[in-house]
């Protein structure tokens, strides 16, 4: 086994870890843990039988096994930057109206006091 495999499998084990973690203590529920797993154990499998991304890339019409895992890695990145944006959009407006209800509140105890 080479050393970049070797730093590859403390890695995903690492990974797997905190993921599993992160499931144990409910800031991660069981189908976000589902997917990192599906994901590391993909990674496992490309980088322990490099063929079969040779063979998914001539499926998809590409030159080499490693476009391949590059075209997919980057669709699944652009995926989850989506899904960062969505929460961090639904998070600021959550804000906006929670700071909203707030002034509110704060305004009428103060007319209340006068």
């Amino acid at each position: 086994m080479t050393f970049l495999r070797i730093i590859a499998l403390i890695f995903i084990a690492f990974a797997t870890s905190r993921a599993y973690l992160r499931f144990k203590d409910k800031s991660l529920n069981l189908a976000n843990l589902i997917f990192w797993i599906v994901i590391w154990g993909l990674a496992l499998i490309f980088i322990f039988n490099p063929k079969i991304s040779d063979k998914i890339a001539s499926f998809l019409g590409l030159q080499r096994g490693t476009d391949t895992i590059l075209f997919l890695a980057s669709i699944l990145l652009f995926y989850l930057v989506f899904r960062i944006y969505v929460k961090v959009d639904s998070i600021d407006q959550n804000l906006t109206r929670l700071n909203t209800n707030a002034s509110i509140l704060l305004h009428k105890n103060s007319k209340k006091n006068n």
